[in-house]
């Protein structure tokens, strides 16, 4: 029985130490990534980290910001909204002004509008450029609630089919020949 015990404990300690390691090893990865302005990848490390530990708010501030930089502003909304329901959010007081910035660009403004009030009520006084820049947002959001509702008449917007418009993020239209090519992200 004491065996038993004494073997358990050291798989456990060893096992534990195996996880630590590699927590650190995608902590590195990760943050070498971002340092290198390579978002995606340092978000697929920060989302292994802060889906293995859901409850440590810098690895979840970082899959945050990774993904916004790189526009997954879906995955971006899931950890901000995170951070922001975390009891240690005051050590990131730009989290809300993000939110309202992956909200807006998802074209929810009144989310963006309403993660914009929040901010500026709650940490707007702390950073008088954020502070402003969020008014400026709110504005922006108010703009374009209003042109949503009342379009530009004479104004007719076309998907052109799946051979042009995929599901994905697509950009960097390149023309070859007769041919015109457009490169996508896929996540």
């Amino acid at each position: 029985m004491k065996r038993t015990i004494q073997f358990s404990f050291i798989f456990l300690l060893c096992f534990t130490s195996l996880l630590a390691q590699t927590s650190k090893q995608d902590l590195t990865l990760a943050d070498k990534s971002m340092e290198n302005k390579d978002y995606y990848n340092a978000f697929v490390n920060y989302k292994k980290l802060a889906d293995a530990y859901p409850n440590n708010i810098e690895y979840l501030y970082k899959a945050a910001e990774a993904s916004r930089l790189f526009n997954s502003f879906k995955n971006a909304t899931t950890y901000y909204e995170q951070v922001l329901a975390h009891p240690d959010n005051n050590s990131y007081p730009l989290t809300g002004f993000w939110l309202g910035q992956v909200k807006q660009s998802q074209g929810d403004y009144n989310a963006a509008s309403a993660a914009y009030k929040a901010y500026k009520s709650e940490k707007g006084s702390e950073d008088v450029y954020y502070g402003s820049l969020a008014d400026k947002e709110i504005k922006a959001c108010e703009w374009a609630l209003q042109n949503v509702k009342n379009p530009v008449k004479g104004t007719t917007l076309t998907r052109l089919g799946e051979s042009i418009n995929s599901a994905y993020s697509d950009f960097g239209p390149a023309i070859n020949g007769d041919d015109l090519f457009f490169f996508f992200l896929k996540i």
